[in-house]
């Protein structure tokens, strides 16, 4: 209970305080002993005092106990609902298992090779970022990711996932996450869109985290934006794309700076770093 009461400081005062009034109470008890002006009443002030101190030691320690089980208890849920995404998503991948053999082994059969590696190649592709998503502990930021990934591969994107980190201590919340990483996707998204098929067209979403911070990196094979605009596209209302647009890389920004956060542009997407505390 040590490391438990080193841990809450505001309760450790308390107790001192506790202490320090049981403390002077026994020292006057004492004085007065010896200056013989102690009679039955006073000692059973006395014994109501140490008896208050005792049932207030047991609430105080019972109050961390209840506290801790409860945020342990909260830690557990999260991480059954991280199982129970997993689960799901394996027994959807088991589900396709079948079809995906049997498909492949009628371009086999077809002697359809090329189309069998593509498909193959499609396939692991498809398993990695599944075995990446689950490596999130973030309902939201998964969710995110599927979405986003759903929507470029519906547009002919390439869309990459490398996840380094379990982000189990990354407190930024639910509508947070929801509008810096889906501005930036976005941004992505629409900027290699408008490449021709000639060219590569790929996103990469990468996490990590060093000692004291969570990095994420976000890239696309678009066009390099030119140093002119690299200068203002934090800006307010500023925008290359007409009118009542240029409010989200501006939002982005306000919302990692609340977080004590930075992002800057990485010659090919965004670096955003998030302090751990």
């Amino acid at each position: 209970m040590n490391t438990i009461f080193a841990k809450k400081p505001i309760e450790k005062l308390v107790i001192i305080l506790l202490s320090e009034v049981l403390l002077l109470l026994i020292i006057s008890m004492i004085l007065d002993y010896y200056r013989m002006k102690i009679d039955i009443q006073d000692v059973f002030i006395a014994f109501i005092a140490v008896t208050n101190f005792a049932i207030s030691i047991y609430v105080i320690r019972w109050l961390l106990y209840n506290n801790i089980l409860q945020k342990e208890m909260e830690n557990q849920s999260k991480k059954n609902l991280i199982l129970a995404d997993a689960m799901n998503l394996i027994r959807a991948e088991r589900h396709d298992h079948i079809n995906h053999l049997q498909v492949l082994y009628g371009l086999i059969y077809d002697k359809q090779v090329s189309e069998a590696h593509e498909y193959l190649d499609n396939l692991n592709a498809n398993y990695r970022f599944n075995t990446q998503l689950i490596n999130i502990p973030h309902p939201t930021l998964r969710s995110l990711l599927q979405i986003k990934r759903s929507i470029a591969e519906s547009k002919g994107i390439i869309f990459k996932l490398n996840v380094e980190s379990q982000l189990d201590k990354f407190k930024m919340s639910q509508t947070a996450i929801t509008s810096v990483f889906g501005n930036i996707l976005d941004n992505a998204i629409e900027a290699v869109n408008n490449l021709g098929p000639e060219f590569l067209r790929e996103i990469k979403f990468e996490s990590g985290e060093t000692q004291d911070s969570y990095f994420f990196v976000i890239s696309d094979s678009g066009p390099a934006i030119e140093n002119e605009i690299l200068k203002n596209i934090f800006k307010e209302g500023f925008s290359t794309k007409g009118k009542n647009r240029g409010y989200g890389l501006f939002t982005v920004k306000k919302i990692i700076n609340s977080y004590r956060g930075k992002i800057y542009h990485n010659g090919a997407g965004f670096n955003i770093v998030i302090p751990k505390d």
